[in-house]
């Protein structure tokens, strides 16, 4: 036996075995018992012997069993109350499809968040639901993670399932975002029809690399042209999660999309522009009004992202550390209202910093907006307020700064590959043509990894690259 060493804040003591007890061969339980009390509990767990629970009392040196609980009862013990509860209501309704909040007010179950109801759920479902014959899916939609409850007579084997069942059975998506989500549904409408009716255990490497092939050949649904490469990698990265999903949940053990896919031919440079057309892009700006001034430039000089520029608040400003936090973005999607959204990842919640002549621009732009305000509505412009804003007070649509960004493009003659991301991308590679570390440029534009940044700018970085051996050279003398 072993006994643990405590230290002399720890009021327990545990003592431990893996051999002997109850005659049982490779069998481990452990003793746990608070320091001089008559109490303790014995824990066991054996190959050839269930898991239970021995709740002792010690009398006169003589200990005794009190109480016995089997594995089940651990479990029993263990499950929340309101999953029973739960349970009970899904048996009343046969069916029941609908959201975690949904559920638990149906349920009349109070003082549960839904994301505790969600961990609890995959955590006991076994214990709880499988028992009654109550099945479940859990499926996530573009603004919404449904549940669905129902009783399953259907003794199906896994290993027939087939990668469209997969969608049917809703197995999670690979995307948080709604702009991603609609992505991933494009790209669903091309995996089904080619891989649909392929069972799990029939879908190989050799499969999934034809598949990406053909799709390198097949038109796009506005009919201008092939899918690209970066179409195709799309098509990759969302068959890849709902493999890996389906790993996740059982029905495989590895996924066969992985390390399939090899990109064809050169990636395209992103455009960029040059220092002589960032100058003409910046007069250009200047004979717009003060908003899409404002908005331009603030892009052109923090390396915003258009939806992030979108989502500002003048509560994000700090005029006296000429900073901007970044902590929120503005998505359009078709046919649908703009949403407002938090950052993907936590490196995209950010400061920027701001140069005292884009801090004096900003200003000129809050008296205009103070002086509409109060000529228009009669109200003062609030902290809590969008940068740029609509008349209902939502935040303007990025497709408006787009639209008008190509406007100026053509009355101006400059080069119309450029696009309002393209702001973006040239104040990445201007900072790195002065010298600014990677890091500090995946900081500045919100990048999880340097190593995004890195893959996104190599062109940038190879400009350096004459410069740099030239300093070598000079100072090693060859």
């Amino acid at each position: 036996h072993h006994l643990r060493k405590q230290s002399s804040s720890d009021p327990y003591d545990q003592i431990s075995g893996s051999t002997g007890i109850m005659g049982v061969a490779d069998t481990t339980w452990l003793m746990h018992r608070q320091r001089m009390s008559k109490t303790a509990t014995i824990r066991i767990i054996g190959r050839d012997i269930d898991e239970k629970m021995l709740h002792i009392r010690e009398e006169n040196c003589i200990w005794t069993l009190d109480e016995e609980e089997t594995a089940e009862q651990l479990v029993t013990k263990a499950v929340p109350d309101y999953l029973w509860k739960v349970a009970d209501y899904i048996d009343s309704v046969g069916k029941w499809q609908g959201t975690a909040t949904e559920l638990l007010v149906a349920a009349n179950i109070s003082d549960v968040k839904p994301n505790q109801f969600t961990r609890k759920m995959a955590h006991y479902a076994r214990d709880v639901f499988s028992p009654r014959g109550i099945e479940y899916k859990y499926t996530r939609t573009e603004q919404k993670r449904l549940f669905e409850f129902f009783h399953d007579d259907d003794d199906g084997d896994d290993d027939d399932i087939d990668i469209s069942e997969l969608f049917h059975w809703g197995i999670p998506q690979t995307s948080s975002s709604s702009s991603a989500f609609r992505r991933d549904e494009q790209d669903i409408r091309r995996i089904l029809p080619a891989l649909g009716n392929y069972k799990l255990t029939d879908l190989r490497k050799e499969v999934i690399r034809e598949f990406y092939e053909e799709m390198r050949h097949s038109p796009r649904l506005d009919g201008r042209g092939n899918l690209s490469e970066k179409s195709v990698e799309g098509l990759h990265n969302t068959l890849c999660g709902v493999l890996s999903a389906a790993v996740d949940e059982g029905y495989l053990t590895h996924n066969p999309a992985w390390r399939c896919y090899k990109p064809k031919g050169q990636k395209k440079e992103r455009p960029v522009a040059d220092e002589e057309t960032v100058k003409k892009l910046i007069a250009a700006f200047e004979g717009q009004s003060l908003k899409y001034e404002t908005y331009f430039k603030l892009v052109l000089a923090t390396g915003l992202r258009r939806g992030e520029a979108c989502g500002l608040k003048w509560s994000d400003i700090n005029w006296k550390k000429r900073t901007i936090h970044i902590q929120r973005g503005v998505v359009k999607l078709s046919h649908q209202e703009s949403i407002t959204k938090d950052p993907k990842t936590t490196s995209g919640d950010r400061m920027v910093y701001l140069s005292k002549e884009m801090c004096q621009l900003l200003k000129a732009w809050r008296k205009e907006c103070e002086w509409d305000r109060a000529q228009t509505a009669n109200e003062k412009v609030s902290e809590d307020d969008y940068l740029f804003r609509q008349p209902n007070g939502k935040p303007m649509n990025p497709c408006t700064f787009t639209y008008r960004f190509k406007l100026i493009l053509k009355a101006n003659n400059l080069p119309l590959d450029l696009n309002v991301h393209s702001l973006r991308h040239t104040n990445a590679s201007l900072l790195i043509a002065q010298g600014v570390d990677v890091r500090t440029v995946a900081s500045l534009l919100g990048h999880a990894q340097a190593s995004t940044t890195l893959d996104i700018y190599a062109h940038a970085f190879d400009k350096n690259k004459r410069e740099a051996q030239e300093k070598l050279g000079k100072v090693i003398g060859l």
